[in-house]
């Protein structure tokens, strides 16, 4: 007989080929085997495996024995440089992290990483974690269902007790991967001008001094007894109680007589019985009336003076007046007659600080008996006001109130110190009437107790020195300011305890202080625009401060800069023990439930602390282990007694074992310098918010950075949103002494952004009603946006902030140096050459600040630059030089007599259209009145430019050549001048009437103004130095410009064309420019009415021909001025000393009528809208008679020719009309809000501008060219058009910034989308579901393809379509594909890798798979294809682990049931399927050479324990192996043997198992089955013969006999039965009965019962029942047929093959090895 041998050399299954097909060496099944052999060789064995025991099942520690039973591990990862393992466990009531590690020796040992009884991890048994990683001691994961995570291992072991309660202090915030980041920006806890702060010093209230004379002082000179104070008056409220005393009486022979001399050289004497009438009280507080003092009810005491007097009974009629002065203001002035008694002046505020005097002023002369000076000392009802001065005492008497003795120094008195250095200034006019300007630096040696009076040297003098006792301006002196000319903003971010830094913090408004304005053209830049900061101290980063904070970083930004830099870093400060701190102590029994609880000190142990309390929090039930402090604490120390009274009210003692120290931030920051620490990377400003995922399926780490793949990112949230909106004044005090204020005539659109509590925002969200107009009006006030918003905010939304658009492009603002009219109606404004880069031509501009004042210019009429040049204009640089001029010029009376009084129309006067006149006089060097002067003669000549103008207002005309003369007599020389061209309507001016439409035929002589004729020379004078370094600009001008421009003008710069008196004072004038017309004002019409006193003739005292009235036309100009110490009747040209006036006032129209009865003659004159009616304090009671007529008011026609300027004194500001941006660029605000404040109105900081409250608006230091300008913010965001909600990216992928160990660099909390932090694959290829890195790049697995994608690096193809691997800046580059339709379906938990190898499984497809360096292997193909197929299709998981210590992956397929679940195992060694495995894993992986697998939340280590022992189950092995060779031909297989480990063996009974071994569980043929019962061991092998056990059907047989057809089935308990009509007489019980499927024969039982029924009335007919039906029940046309056993007669078994499964239950032996298994055959047929 021959031998078949089965080696099992190639050591795997095959569950494809047919029986008959399956080489030698393979196997059909393998169950806890595995393939023994040498790589490459041909001798291979099998063997049954260890089984795997319980970690740390004896670990005191951490027994694993306390996981709850319904544990499932859901994901498992190691840390290959500790070597150590990480379970994630998940139950329904814990999560926890467990670590493994070898402690050596066989047994692993294990430790709770973070246990979490609070579901702050989240995890879910339906959420297995694929993406997972360590890296350095820290484990990041994610599951797909909430944020991605990060553990730091040390951490939180260190937090970490038992399994029984939460690590100590977890929340979501302290492990997720994305960290909280500041909600606010810091505010200033003092932002100032001056380090010290309070009076004279740096922006804060401006102090004085005394008078002092400083004149005879030089440097190094010392001084004394300077007293210095606030400057500022204040009105101090209503008064309270009073008292007075007087200051100085003045009694006739008390002082020398003085003699006055009045502008009319008339000689007056005024006497107080010979007392000067210009006096100051003299002995108290040298003339300076200020009291300071504190009344009796806690209010500031002021003075009131006022004046009694007694005139001599012979000047009881006399008029006169008394003027006040306080330094050189005049206070006020009265006008009396006779005596007056308690005559009021103004009242003097605390910080007047100036000496103050009397004059006396009288038409004639005037004596006094007495003069009474009475200081009335009030108290006001403003409490708590200090003084730097005292009353003398004995003065005064003090019952009714107190005298201060002692001062605040820092608030009304200046706040300075010995040693410092004051710098004094003041400006005053000299003999010359230039401005002049005194400096005066002092040093302080020594003050008083009150520290107002001082006393020091001098240090340096500059400038012109004021002579005499002078009131000087003092500043403390300083070092320079912080960042003078730049915009500073600040924020701060977080640096967390594992070197990740947070994004920034919103930043704050910038920290810039503007000066006083002042901005002029011979400057040319605005000295109020540098920041004048010298104090800035921040806070407010100690608010919702998150855990793990370890330092935060004080961050610093410029506005014209990207860049962002480190100020300096803070670092927490420890302190002992305080609320929220961790009390540990020991010693108290059980009985305590979670809660709050007393403790104390034991006064008796630690006398002197017995005070010291605190509350404890705490979670645990039974002993106290460790406790929150909410309150109290500090004082405690390790070793206390402390004792604590439970809920109950059961006391209990416990000693504190140890005390943790809290470090807290300090909770503000001082900037000292503009020193930099460093720049932090300039994409951190691009850094809003990380945008990383808020859950992922996948995750890898590669090129140091964190990698996801089909991730969830954005915020779902609704457009629809209502704003209300409103342009407030500011209220923020530190805001509003920025002059902080939102930019006039600019549009603002609100938007607002939500954020959830990680900061992730939303898009901007915006609508129509968030757009707010701010007006021109409103650029003299600081403003701020007041928003709220009514919206449904997303539901993950935590805060929400303002973001605002503004999208002007820059703007300019311009000093113009002086402005000029031309004939055409335009105007020409100068401006200093280097501005000449703002403007362009067609650019706007807009005068936003008035001529002459600090008034805002609220025209805003938009002037388009017509033309710029270099060169003045041609009316300004031609200079027209004066030849000669012909005065007191008359015309002829068209060669008539002298009597006549009418002139010929365009016959003897300039008449428009008209070219000749005719002179009859012209400056007459005789001084007759009929005569042409012969200079006159010499002059007028063909060919001469002649100009005519008028006297007073000084209009001149155009200039007109001379065509011919002609010389007549009458009566003396007559010329008649003929010109070149007609005259233009500018002679209409030479006309009192505004126009000459009616004159007829003649013109009335009278109707003419007085003229002068000149004759001129024209030359150029563009030369001119007031031209030079200058540029003009052209605009039209309107109304406005003219009257803002011309109106604030100085006096000095118009000339008066007349002037006369609105006063009832003296007698009537006749003098033209003193004479009395009546006056009065309507507020509502804006006009001015002016009436004569009497008739209007030209007789001596009426009102005829007075240049006053002659020039009341339209375009001069009206000015009102009140009568002051002068006498009324001077003349304007004396330049006596005049009042505040009003504004000048441009006349728009005149309309005159005469009053038939009384021939007095009226004027109404209208005032332009623009032009500013300031009439100051005037009112009815006091400036006018009665309350319709002004008395004592100068009236004064003017005219202008800004040309006589060289340079204005306090010019007009223009600004450029910036254009509008089609950007939609919107800027965050300050700070973020809580969503439950979404409805409440706020305030914001933004600003864009600082307001100077004159109308300019200014956003760049000094106003100059290309200088740093202050933005529109820092942060910026936009509209998305689209949606931009919540999105699920399944193909796309996300990576983080780098991490770097060894430069300390951790990024791997930066998301940055500006960065291009994504890529995308084609949706097609499926959902992303598992990512690993391999060789330095990325495999991503999706559903339907798998990729390699290059990292850090990128694919150039060439021709023929092979890649070149180019290096590049791309984190992910070309994402190239594997060959083959495969994927990894959604199993991303059947992924495992080894080496360069990885294995996963394609459910869709049905196959298993390898991705080596060959690509991709379809592995299932190997002999499992069919397998494979079948099992995936139905697997609820599947889980993939590698077994470093058998090289195989094992796969787990878990079905719905665990007995349908399997695992199979794939050994590379022998390219298939070595074995299946009873053990169902959780999860499974390698470390070192050990396996490591999960059940029930548990882990396992396999390869030791009893063999095929899993998880505490005992399995056994078993093998299925074919003989099938000479496949065609029936064999007889007659004995089975092995080469092996011991067989199973008997009793001798052979009933009983005596020894566990190998045995023979089955042997087949295709044709019959057997078995062998036990083995005996023959020449070292294991042998049997094989005994047949199972029929075999072959219908040739005489064994087989047929039935027929029933004609009843049935099924009965048991079996079945079938009712037939008639028996075959060799059916009997144990016969297998059949029947045919498809032609195969299907057996239905073993026959249990044989009978025949004789019905009554029926034929007979057989029964026949099975036991136990083994297929479905026959029907009643199925044949039946039976067989008898023929196998108690079988020695050996006939098929083309036999099949064999041999099982081994010997588990405590250790493996047992099945090396070849054999059978004896002879050939049966062929």
């Amino acid at each position: 007989m021959a031998e078949l041998t089965n080696t099992f050399t190639q050591g795997k299954m095959n569950k494809d080929l047919d029986e008959r097909l399956v080489p030698n060496g393979q196997y059909r099944d393998a169950l806890n085997l595995e393939v023994s052999s040498s790589e490459g060789s041909n001798i291979g064995s099998l063997q049954t495996i260890l089984g795997n025991a319980l970690i740390g099942a004896n670990s005191a520690t951490v027994p694993q024995s306390n996981i709850p039973s319904d544990a499932v591990c859901i994901g498992v990862t190691k840390d290959t440089e500790t070597e150590k393992i990480y379970g994630l466990v998940t139950s329904s009531t814990v999560d926890f992290i467990i670590e493994l590690y070898d402690s050596g020796g066989e047994v692993m040992s294990t430790n709770f990483v973070l246990v979490d009884i609070l579901d702050v991890l989240k995890f879910s048994a339906n959420n297995l974690i694929t993406g997972i990683n360590v890296l350095d001691g820290v484990i990041y994961f994610t599951d797909n269902l909430s944020e991605p995570k990060r553990v730091d291992i040390e951490y939180w072991k260190g937090k970490t007790t038992n399994i029984l309660s939460s690590s100590a202090g977890l929340n979501e915030e302290k492990i997720t991967v994305i960290r909280k980041s500041p909600l606010n920006a810091p505010s200033y806890k003092f932002l100032e001008a001056s380090t010290r702060k309070g009076v004279g010093t740096n922006g804060g209230d401006l102090a004085t001094t005394s008078a002092f004379d400083f004149s005879s002082l030089e440097p190094g000179d010392s001084y004394s007894g300077l007293f210095i104070a606030r400057k500022s008056p204040e009105q101090l409220g209503e008064a309270g109680q009073a008292f007075s005393r007087n200051i100085d009486t003045f009694t006739a022979g008390s002082v020398v007589s003085y003699a006055y001399t009045d502008p009319d050289s008339v000689s007056r004497t005024i006497s107080l019985n010979n007392t000067t009438s210009i006096f100051s009280p003299v002995g108290f507080n040298d003339n300076y009336l200020d009291l300071f003092a504190k009344g009796p009810n806690g209010g500031q005491v002021f003075s009131v003076v006022t004046m009694s007097g007694v005139v001599a009974s012979a000047n009881s009629n006399t008029v006169y007046s008394i003027t006040m002065y306080r330094g050189e203001e005049v206070v006020e002035t009265h006008e009396i007659t006779g005596d007056f008694t308690d005559l009021s002046f103004s009242s003097f505020s605390k910080y007047n600080n100036q000496p103050f005097s009397f004059k006396i002023l009288a038409d004639e002369n005037i004596d006094f008996t007495s003069i009474t000076l009475k200081a009335e000392i009030r108290e006001t009802n403003i409490s708590n006001i200090f003084s730097p001065y005292s009353l003398a005492t004995g003065t005064v008497s003090t019952s009714a109130f107190s005298i201060i003795t002692s001062v605040n120094t820092g608030f009304d008195v200046p706040n300075y110190k010995v040693g410092d250095i004051i710098c004094l200034k003041k400006k005053f006019e000299d003999i010359g009437g230039i401005v002049r300007e005194s400096i005066i630096r002092i040093s302080i040696e020594s003050l008083d107790s009150q520290a107002s009076s001082f006393s020091g040297k001098i240090l340096t003098k500059a400038g012109s020195q004021q002579p005499g006792e002078a009131l000087y301006d003092a500043v403390l002196e300083e070092d320079e300011p912080l960042f003078e000319l730049k915009f500073p903003r600040f924020s701060y971010r977080y640096k967390y305890s594992n070197g990740q830094y947070s994004c920034f913090a919103p930043f704050s408004i910038p920290a810039f202080i503007p000066g006083d304005f002042k901005f002029t053209s011979k400057d040319s830049y605005n000295l109020g625009m540098t920041n004048n900061v010298r104090k800035i101290e921040l806070e407010g980063w100690t608010d919702d401060l998150p855990d793990l904070v370890s330092e935060i970083d004080i961050l610093y930004t410029e506005s014209n800069s990207n860049s962002v830099y480190v100020v300096d870093t803070i670092l927490p400060e420890s302190t002992p023990i305080t609320a929220a701190a961790t009390l540990t102590v020991s010693g108290l029994g059980s009985g305590y439930t979670p809660g709050d609880y007393d403790a104390y000190i034991d006064s008796a142990s630690y006398p002197g602390r017995e005070g010291l309390k605190i509350r404890l929090s705490t979670t645990q039930s039974g002993q106290i282990a460790s406790a929150t402090v909410i309150e109290g604490g500090t004082g405690f120390q390790v070793g206390d007694s402390v004792g604590v009274i439970s809920n109950s009210g059961t006391q209990g003692q416990l000693t504190v074992s140890a005390i943790e120290t809290i470090s807290n931030f300090l909770p503000s920051y001082e900037v000292k310098s503009e020193q930099i620490f460093k720049a932090v990377n300039s994409n951190q400003l691009l850094r809003p918010f990380d945008n990383a995922p808020k859950k992922a399926k996948s995750q890898e780490i590669v090129g140091n950075r964190l990698v996801y793949g089909n991730y969830t990112q954005g915020i779902d949230y609704n457009k629809n949103i209502s704003f209300d909106t409103a342009i407030v004044e500011r209220e923020d005090v530190k805001e509003v002494e920025q002059k902080l204020s939102l930019k006039s005539d600019r549009s603002y659109q609100l938007g607002i952004v939500f954020q959830d509590k990680y900061s992730r925002q939303t898009p901007v969200v915006t609508d129509k009603t968030g757009i707010v107009q701010k007006n021109f009006t409103g650029s003299e006030s600081v403003t701020a946006l007041k928003v709220s918003a009514t919206a449904t905010a997303p539901a993950e939304a935590t805060r929400y902030s303002y973001y605002v658009k503004e999208t002007s492009e820059p703007y300019y603002n311009l000093c113009a140096s002086n402005f000029y009219e031309d004939e055409e109606g335009y105007m020409h404004i100068s401006f200093p050459s280097s501005e000449v880069n703002k403007l362009t031509k067609d650019d706007y501009i807009v005068l936003k600040k008035n001529n002459g004042s600090n008034v805002p210019a609220f025209t805003h009429d938009k002037l388009k630059v017509l033309d710029i040049s270099s060169e003045p204009p041609t009316f300004l640089s031609v200079k027209d030089e004066v030849v000669y001029k012909a005065t007191k010029v008359k015309f002829n009376y068209n060669f008539h007599s002298s009597s006549e009084v009418r002139y010929k129309l365009g016959g003897s006067t300039p008449v428009t259209g008209f070219n000749t006149v005719q002179l009859l006089q012209a400056e007459t060097a005789d001084g007759n009145a009929t005569d042409v002067s012969s200079a006159s003669l010499a002059a007028f000549v063909p060919g001469a430019k002649v100009r005519f103008s008028t006297k007073g207002t000084n209009f001149e005309t155009e200039i007109y050549e001379i065509e011919s003369v002609t010389s007549r007599t009458h009566s003396g020389a007559i010329l008649e001048i003929v010109f070149t061209s007609a005259f233009g309507e500018d002679v209409d001016k030479l006309y009192k009437k505004s126009s000459i439409e009616n004159f007829g035929e003649t013109v009335d002589r009278f109707n003419l103004h007085e003229l002068d004729i000149t004759v001129l020379n024209t030359s150029f004078d563009a030369a001119n130095e007031k031209y030079q370094n200058k540029f003009f600009v052209k605009v039209d001008k309107t109304t406005n410009l003219l009257s803002s421009l011309v109106e604030g003008t100085g006096a000095e710069d118009f000339e008066v064309a007349g002037s006369g008196w609105a006063t009832s004072w003296g007698n009537t004038q006749s003098t033209p420019g003193k004479r009395r017309y009546k006056a009065k004002y309507d507020p509502e019409a804006r006009t001015v009415t002016i009436k004569t006193w009497a008739v209007y003739t030209d007789a001596d005292s009426n009102f005829a021909n007075d240049p006053f009235t002659d020039n009341l036309i339209t375009n001069n100009y009206l000015r009102l001025e009140p009568y002051n110490y002068f006498r009324p009747g001077s003349l304007i040209s004396e330049g006596r000393m005049y009042g505040p006036f009003t504004s000048t006032m441009l006349i728009t129209e005149v309309s005159s009528s005469i009053d038939s009865t009384t021939n007095q003659k009226e004027w109404v004159v209208s005032i332009s809208e623009n032009s500013s009616m300031n009439l100051g304090n005037w009112d009815g009671a006091s400036m006018f008679g009665g309350t319709t007529e002004w008395s004592n008011i100068r009236l004064s026609t003017l005219s202008f020719n800004s040309e006589n300027i060289y340079e204005l004194k306090n010019p007009p500001v223009f600004e450029t009309e910036a254009k509008k941006q089609a950007i939609d660029i919107y800027y965050q605000t300050e700070n973020t809000y809580p969503i439950a404040d979404l409805a409440t109105p706020k305030i914001l900081s933004y600003a864009n501008c600082f307001s100077f409250g004159n109308g300019v608006e200014s956003d760049r230091i000094r106003d100059d060219f290309n200088a740093v300008t202050l933005g529109k913010g820092v942060v910026a965001s936009t509209v998305l058009k689209d949606d931009a909600g919540e999105e699920e990216i399944k193909t796309g992928l996300i990576f983080s910034q780098i991490y770097n160990s060894k430069s300390g660099v951790n990024d791997l909390n930066q998301f940055i989308a500006a960065e291009g932090i994504t890529k995308n694959l084609n949706p097609s290829n499926g959902s992303i579901q598992k990512l690993f890195a391999r060789d330095g790049d990325l495999l991503a697995l999706c559903e339907n393809k798998c990729f390699r994608i290059l990292a850090n690096k990128d694919a150039l193809f060439n021709a023929d379509g092979n890649a070149n691997i180019t290096s590049n800046r791309n984190v992910l580059g070309q994402a190239v594909p594997f060959a083959g339709e495969f994927g990894i379906s959604k199993n991303p938990e059947s992924f495992c890798s080894h080496g360069f190898r990885s294995y996963f499984t394609d459910k869709k497809n049905g196959v298993v798979l390898r991705l080596s360096r060959d690509g991709l292997t379809e592995i299932s193909a190997k002999g499992m294809q069919d397998f494979f197929s079948d099992s995936l299709k139905g697997s609820t998981s599947l889980i993939g682990s590698y077994d470093k210590s058998t090289d195989s992956y094992n796969l787990t397929i878990v079905k719905p049931t665990s007995t349908e679940s399997d695992t199979i195992s794939y050994k590379e060694n022998v390219g298939g399927w070595s074995s299946r495995k009873s053990f169902i894993q959780e999860a499974g992986i390698s470390l070192d050479n050990m396996y490591f697998t999960f059940k029930a939340g548990r882990a396992y280590k396999h390869g030791y324990h009893l063999v095929n022992n899993f998880y505490g189950i005992q399995y056994e092995s078993s093998v299925t192996f074919l003989f099938n060779e000479a496949a065609t031909s029936v064999k007889g297989f007659k004995t089975l043997n092995y080469s092996g480990d011991k067989s199973r063996a008997y009793n001798d009974a052979k009933d009983t198992i005596t020894t566990n071994g190998w045995y023979a569980d089955s042997i087949r043929t295709d044709m019959q089955n057997g078995s062998i019962p036990y083995f005996v061991k023959k020449e070292n092998k294991w042998f049997n013969y094989i005994k047949g056990n199972e029929l075999s059907i072959d219908t040739t047989s005489l064994a087989v006999q047929g039935l027929g057809v029933p004609f009843l089935t049935a099924l009965q308990a048991g079996g079945a039965k079938f009712h037939l009509a008639s028996l075959n007489s060799s059916l009997e019980k144990g016969d297998k009965l059949y029947f045919l499927v498809n032609g195969n024969p299907t057996e239905i039982g073993t026959v249990n019962g044989v009978s025949t029924t004789i019905p009554s009335n029926g034929d007979p007919y057989g029964n026949v029942t099975v036991s136990t039906l083994v297929s479905s029940l026959p029907t009643t046309s199925d044949f039946l047929f039976f067989a008898k056993d023929t196998g108690p007669n079988l020695t050996s078994l006939t098929g083309y093959y036999a099949e064999v499964t041999m099982k081994n239950d010997n588990f405590a032996g250790g493996p047992q090895e099945l090396f070849s298994v054999g059978t004896e055959i002879f050939q049966s047929s062929k």
